[in-house]
């Protein structure tokens, strides 16, 4: 069997099985990815056995290469109804690699609905390789108040949206972050590793997390994750604002309430 093959990209057209001119790379690793394209196609309703069909491979041929994508993140499996889709991994590079622009756009009104809410500034966060960077903010429209613009750079030891996400990472990037240098920002800012573990054990918990005078004197921040269908953190949701402000306006529990509900708006949107 030739087993260099493409997708007729036609509008019209299904996915179809055609001779690939010559390429560079392993054909196992074009088969993998033409197998990512048929699963993503097939928005978590296809079979092993539909999956080879689409490719003109063997079972056999297409089972081994869909073990090893499963073994690695790129695909899931629902064991009940056999069927296949995009894996937690892929999910996440795509999040990752989201650019501002398109993360405005698809945040704007959620954030504009909490800015001008609590008459403070609203803002999403990204996780970017290691980093987690400020992607868009929106000022309230209707507020008369000094206004604090949340920075650029979210470090895991001492900002609400740092630890929102860096929460929910895997074991070995919280301690790669760590063992790095953390920044003594503010007399109130912890450098302890020891105490940012145990701080985000307690945001994993309760499902947010807050800075109080950390980065800047007098400037009090709540996050919440935004969590992905495959439960990945990538994004986070804050407010924040000058500490007497917030919460002479209204308690901690009253952000929070409405913060998950813009994560799980913003978790729909993305």
């Amino acid at each position: 069997m030739n087993d260099k093959i493409e997708f007729d990209d036609s509008p019209a057209s299904s996915f179809v099985s055609k001779p690939l001119g010559k390429q560079s790379g392993s054909a196992p690793l074009r088969r993998a990815a033409l197998i990512l394209e048929v699963v993503a196609a097939g928005k978590g309703e296809i079979t092993l056995q539909q999956i080879a069909h689409e490719l003109s491979l063997p079972v056999s041929t297409t089972h081994r290469l869909i073990q090893s994508l499963l073994g690695i993140g790129f695909l899931m499996l629902d064991s009940q109804r056999k069927t296949y889709r995009i894996g937690e991994r892929v999910t996440r590079l795509v999040h990752m690699s989201m650019d501002t622009a398109t993360i405005a756009q698809i945040a704007q009104p959620v954030l504009t609905g909490l800015a001008d809410r609590y008459s403070q500034v609203a803002y999403i966060t990204q996780l970017v390789g290691e980093e987690v960077r400020l992607a868009t903010y929106v000022f309230p429209s209707n507020s008369k108040q000094a206004l604090v613009f949340p920075g650029q750079i979210f470090p895991i030891h001492a900002t609400a949206a740092g630890r929102a996400t860096f929460a929910s990472q895997p074991a070995e990037l919280i301690e790669r972050q760590l063992r790095r240098p953390l920044e003594k920002l503010q007399p109130e800012t912890n450098t302890d590793p020891d105490a940012v573990r145990a701080e985000l054990a307690a945001v994993r918990k309760r499902g947010y997390a807050v800075s109080d005078s950390e980065v800047d004197p007098g400037v009090f921040a709540v996050a919440c994750p935004v969590r992905s269908a495959h439960s990945h953190v990538i994004f986070a949701v804050g407010i924040n604002g000058m500490a007497h402000e917030m919460h002479a306006l209204c308690p901690v529990e009253t952000y929070v309430e409405a913060l998950r509900r813009a994560a799980d708006e913003l978790a729909r949107l993305i």
